[in-house]
């Protein structure tokens, strides 16, 4: 049987969650369903995502954010053959060109996975020889 690996944007797919009212999912049973539909046996799961901004001093409703989207990581990373990839999120200042004002936004930086919510690609040829999580259940 063919394998796949699994890629998820973390940001973007809760983007999309947002739509259904933020349900509960199974991270493993959804890899694997999507690997299922290719007719494919899950490899493995790649999760992109970043910590939330935290200022200097984190503001009480920041630390909740970043608590929970630890746990949440931590429950990931635990998951068999899935692997967490995080970047970091950066907070500048944006000034409009038409008015003049000021918003304030954020930006992934390292780890990008653009253009691609989720999705299961099959892998062709030889596994990689040199992956230390090769057959990690």
């Amino acid at each position: 049987m063919d394998k796949a690996a699994v890629f998820i944007d973390g940001g973007y797919f809760a983007k999309i969650l947002q739509g259904f009212g933020e349900p509960r999912l199974n991270f493993e049973d959804f890899s694997n369903e999507l690997c299922k539909r290719s007719n494919a046996e899950r490899f493995r799961t790649y999760f992109y995502d970043c910590m939330p901004y935290q200022g200097d001093p984190p503001t009480p409703e920041e630390k909740r954010r970043y608590k929970d989207k630890q746990s949440f990581i931590t429950y990931l990373s635990k998951l068999p053959r899935f692997e967490v990839r995080l970047g970091k999120l950066s907070r500048f200042d944006s000034i409009c060109n038409h008015c003049g004002s000021k918003t304030r936004k954020y930006k992934k930086k390292g780890r990008p996975l653009t253009n691609c919510g989720f999705g299961a690609f099959k892998l062709e040829g030889d596994y990689p020889k040199g992956d230390s999580h090769y057959g990690r259940q």
